[in-house]
């Protein structure tokens, strides 16, 4: 993997057949510290004799505080807003550039919690910083061009 100075692009898919992602503008990169593979859950239930059972789903994959200026014509937030009303995963994209490689990180994400709060809550202008926090659903398909 290189070192990646340049630049850093966040994307979220659309969901269709041909899915199209579409960027979006970063008031700060996330950390992107927590890249562990998930962990398939497993849980001890009474009725398997105590013994592992594994259910659906993934256990705690890493949580990031997307940060953005609340914009409601904002394609890629519709997106994000979209997801967390339907409670559904929505596939999005970490794009690393040096330059001259290009690696790709996509997973699917659930939208654990939208903005809420009016875009200029004060009256001034300023559009406040907003957060969506998302969290990976499942392991990071990783391309490289």
């Amino acid at each position: 993997m290189s070192e990646f100075t340049l630049g850093y692009t966040f994307k979220v898919g659309d969901g269709e057949e041909t899915e199209v992602f579409t960027a979006l503008a970063l008031l700060e990169v996330p950390d992107l510290d927590g890249s562990e593979a998930a962990q398939i859950a497993d849980r001890t239930t009474a009725d398997t004799g105590n013994t592992k059972k594994y259910r659906l789903g993934f256990e705690d994959g890493e949580t990031l505080a997307i940060k953005v200026k609340k914009d409601y014509t904002d394609a890629a937030q519709d997106l994000l807003r979209a997801a967390h009303r339907a409670r559904t995963a929505i596939n999005c994209q970490h794009v690393l550039t040096d330059g001259t490689v290009t690696e790709t990180y996509e997973a699917p994400y659930l939208v654990v919690s939208a903005p809420t709060t009016p875009t200029d809550p004060n009256g001034d202008g300023d559009v406040v910083m907003q957060t969506f926090n998302i969290k990976r659903n499942d392991d990071h398909d990783i391309t490289e061009a």
